[in-house]
């Protein structure tokens, strides 16, 4: 038996399988009611194989959640899937009736079964003479449907089903399938003791319906040779330039929002990747997934202006002009990229303005602790992970804290410290690489508070609080969230102290220790300005590394 609970693990005669329900919603789409997948018979395998697995499916969930039309890719995934094992399935049978029509095997039964098969498809005509009646089953599958399936899980005590019961079902969806469809399964429903679903299933969208289009066509008029009846002929040339048309009028946009969007994260290096997605997801539920030269400069102002009258979901208050520039940010880098490679003719978010942001700086930058403060952090951070912590295991815990004190004492931003290879630390220096800009590459010298460090980060110690959520910072943010604002003997509770406060915290610490500007700046991977920082290579490493040496946060 598993030594303890763990969710979706189910043990079968000594074997482990992930097993977790699908969710209504996408049964419909995967063709499964339920995953039930093997994880081998090695418990501490099997667990680490189904954190996988869960992370995976919840990934899907939520893509499903933000973008309700990626249901259709599953569907398509999942059709494909129950075709290709139903063909696995019928192989053998496949290739013995092969076999026989060959003659290689003597059969009379079989021999029977191919005739009458023969017959049935001569009745039936070639393919592309079914096209009309296919082409119209399409046109109907591009409307909303429901599908209504039976299960053994209604409860004895609920007793048959009643006339209400099944009328206040199908309410939602009386609208959307024919009275006779309705009628049929309340006549096989209602007085019935077992349970029923009702499922609506989404229309199939422009491109898939011009995918199966194009199928049809490179089945029925691709590869078979053209009739040779003269009507036959008239007939099967305009099956074939109608379909081709169809094909052609639906075909998804190379250019389409989505597409490109894809294109320009291909083409550059995006660190804040996750915040472009959300920010991207957010505008295509406003103008939808259309080509972007439709994207107007009147649709981004409107964009603009729900977005000023929006409220923040936690506050209630408006959400602030910085705000929104922020989320307009990643969008004017779309459309500069889309103009760069004639995707586009103009620039849309160029004649996009935003009022002045009436707030005073003070107000949203992050503020760095008090000296005090900063020797209450250092002593919880030692209380709580220097031992057994619950939730963390021992290598995530000592990894945070190795995080947070060299946070203290770089003057790091900690996406800098999270994306931090083993060849990156030395034991006098910290080579900051993976950063905003290529600008702000720089060299830190370790301070003598974090001398274990770089033997930390060559040991590998970051890997274990690497995980598949693109925000790296993420784990330590969290941890050190919750120890700040509940776990501390005295809370620091100011929202704008956060992790990345130790950043002025430090340079705060190096001016009161007398460190030149230009040195500061080197630490911070700041850039000087105008045409000398073309000809200045900064302060020497060995002046830097006193300045460190003498800059105390805590003092």
């Amino acid at each position: 038996m598993a030594p303890q609970k763990i969710k979706y693990l189910l043990e079968e005669r000594g074997r482990y399988y992930y097993q977790r329900k699908v969710p209504k919603a996408l049964v419909h789409a995967l063709k499964i009611t339920r995953w039930h997948m093997p994880v081998g018979d090695n418990f501490e395998t099997a667990t680490d194989r189904i954190k996988e697995l869960k992370r995976e499916h919840d990934a899907m969930l939520a893509k499903v959640k933000a973008d309700p039309t990626h249901l259709v890719t599953l569907r398509r995934e999942g059709e494909a899937r129950v075709q290709a094992e139903e063909q696995a399935k019928a192989a053998p049978l496949q290739a013995f009736f092969e076999g026989v029509r060959s003659g290689e095997i003597d059969c009379y039964p079989a021999r029977a079964e191919l005739a009458f098969q023969d017959v049935l498809d001569a009745e039936a005509g070639p393919l592309w003479s079914r096209a009309p009646d296919i082409l119209h089953d399409l046109q109907e599958a591009r409307k909303p449907s429901i599908e209504i399936s039976i299960h053994n899980n209604r409860k004895k005590e609920a007793g048959p089903i009643t006339r209400e019961e099944y009328d206040a079902a199908i309410a939602p969806y009386l609208t959307v399938a024919p009275p006779e469809f309705l009628e049929k399964w309340r006549n096989v429903l209602v007085g019935a003791e077992h349970g029923f679903t009702v499922t609506e299933i989404a229309p199939i969208a422009d491109d898939e319906y011009s995918d199966r289009i194009s199928e049809l066509l490179a089945n029925g008029f691709g590869g078979a040779p053209a009739p040779t009846d003269e009507d036959e002929r008239l007939e099967f040339d305009m099956l074939k330039m109608k379909l081709e048309r169809l094909a052609a009028r639906f075909a998804p946009s190379p250019d389409k929002l989505s597409n490109v969007f894809e294109r320009f994260l291909a083409f550059h290096d995006i660190k804040t990747e996750k915040k472009y997605r959300r920010v991207f997801k957010q505008f295509v539920r406003f103008a939808g997934d259309i080509p972007i030269s439709q994207v107007t400069a009147p649709m981004l102002r409107d964009y603009r202006n729900k977005l000023l009258n929006d409220k923040n979901p936690k506050s209630g208050k408006p959400i602030s002009v910085a705000s929104v520039k922020a989320v307009f940010t990643p969008l004017k880098s779309l459309f500069r990229f889309a103009l760069e490679e004639e995707i586009i003719d103009a620039n849309p978010t160029a004649a996009v303005t935003f009022p002045k942001d009436s707030r005073p700086v003070s107000e949203y930058k992050h503020l760095a602790y008090e000296p005090n403060e900063v020797v209450n952090i250092l002593a919880a951070i030692d209380h709580f992970w220097l031992s057994p912590f619950p939730y963390l295991d021992d290598n995530r815990r000592i990894a945070i804290r190795h995080i947070v004190r060299a946070l203290a004492f770089t003057a790091a931003r900690p996406i800098e410290l999270m994306s931090l290879s083993k060849e990156d630390a030395t034991d006098t220096a910290i080579n900051i690489r993976r950063t905003k800009t290529k600008s702000s590459w720089r060299y830190i010298p370790v301070h003598p508070e974090i001398a274990d460090f770089p033997a930390f980060v060559r040991g590998g110690g970051i890997e274990c609080l690497i995980t598949n959520n693109q925000d790296l910072v993420e784990p330590v943010r969290h941890n050190f969230m919750r120890l700040l604002r509940e776990l501390m003997d005295k809370p620091i509770l100011e929202p704008r102290k956060t992790l990345y406060s130790f950043r002025g915290t430090f340079q705060d610490a190096m001016r009161r220790a007398g460190a030149p500007l230009e040195v500061r700046q080197a630490i911070l991977g700041h850039t000087q300005g105008g045409a000398i920082k073309h000809y200045n290579s900064g302060p020497e490493f060995e002046l830097m590394q006193g300045w460190v040496n003498r800059t105390d946060p805590r003092l």
